[in-house]
């Protein structure tokens, strides 16, 4: 019988022993499971108003105020961009434009990085636009005020909208256009006869 207590006694420790390492090494891979699950992937692209990649470089910015953190990379020359694993927050994306361009899209806006998707997926859409100055004048060369001006967009020019503004008292009027062909079409003011010279 002692030796048969002596026995039992070896087992209980030795499933004690087992069930606490189990216990200790369970706790200990948690945290570190958790800790490399809270840095998510997050990638876009930046594109034009034409639906094409925009490939000179465009610096992207992503900032979590709660964290302190900020990251700025820039897109590669197919438009696309990756951050370094962002901790789980929502950030503050921005794209800083350059001269000439304008967004179509937002150009900075919240996202919640988070557990909700494998990989957060972003985009920016810009346009460049180009100044077209147009003055309307008469033969003497005096101004015209109150003519309107259409610039419409030209057969091949798909993703443009027809634009028509006034001249001012300079007979003066400046359009922001996206590049490609357009027509533009002159109308006098109620009571003033067209007469093209």
């Amino acid at each position: 019988i002692p030796g048969s207590l002596q026995i039992l006694v070896a087992l209980v420790i030795l499933l004690c022993t087992a069930f606490f390492s189990a216990q200790v090494a369970f706790a200990g891979s948690g945290p570190a499971q958790a800790q490399g699950a809270s840095r998510l992937c997050v990638q876009g692209t930046v594109i034009s108003h034409d639906e094409k990649p925009l490939t000179d470089g465009w610096a992207i910015s992503a900032e979590s105020v709660a964290l302190g953190q900020t990251q700025v990379i820039t897109s590669d020359t197919a438009g696309g961009f990756v951050f370094d694993p962002l901790t789980v927050d929502t950030y503050h994306f921005a794209i800083t434009l350059k001269p000439g361009w304008e967004a179509i899209t937002p150009a900075q806006f919240d996202v919640p990085v988070d557990y909700s998707a494998d990989c957060v997926r972003i985009r920016f859409k810009l346009r460049h636009l180009v100044e077209v100055i147009v003055l309307k004048i008469d033969d003497d060369h005096n101004p015209w005020a109150g003519w309107t001006i259409c610039a419409e967009p030209g057969a091949d020019n798909f993703f443009a909208t027809k634009v028509c503004q006034r001249t001012d008292a300079a007979g003066s009027t400046t359009f922001r256009l996206t590049p490609g062909n357009w027509t533009f079409v002159e109308t006098p003011p109620a009571g003033v006869p067209l007469i093209p010279v």
